[in-house]
C-alpha cells in the first residue's frame, strides 16, 4: 500500500511540533512508514543511541572519552 499521498493538515503539523516532532519526522512516519496519524503525532522521538561497544573500545585504545560520544 502506498502512503506517499496522505495529507497532513497544518493543525496536525502544529500538534506534532508541540510534542517535539519535526515536520520531516511526521511526514516520514505517515507517508513512508505507514504509521497512524494519532501515533505519528503523539509518540515522541527516541534518543539517538550509539550501538555496540565502540565507545568502550575507543577508550581501551587510548582515545580520550571527551572525543568519544556515548
Amino acid at each position: 500500500m502506498s502512503y506517499e499521498h496522505r495529507v497532513i493538515t497544518p493543525k496536525q503539523y502544529a500538534d506534532a511540533a508541540a510534542n517535539g516532532i519535526r515536520n520531516r519526522v511526521l511526514e516520514d512516519r505517515v507517508r513512508k512508514l505507514g504509521w497512524s496519524m494519532k501515533d505519528a503525532i503523539s509518540k515522541r522521538p527516541g534518543k539517538n543511541v550509539k550501538h555496540g561497544d565502540w565507545p568502550d573500545r575507543a577508550e581501551a585504545n587510548g582515545v580520550n572519552s571527551g572525543e568519544c560520544q556515548r
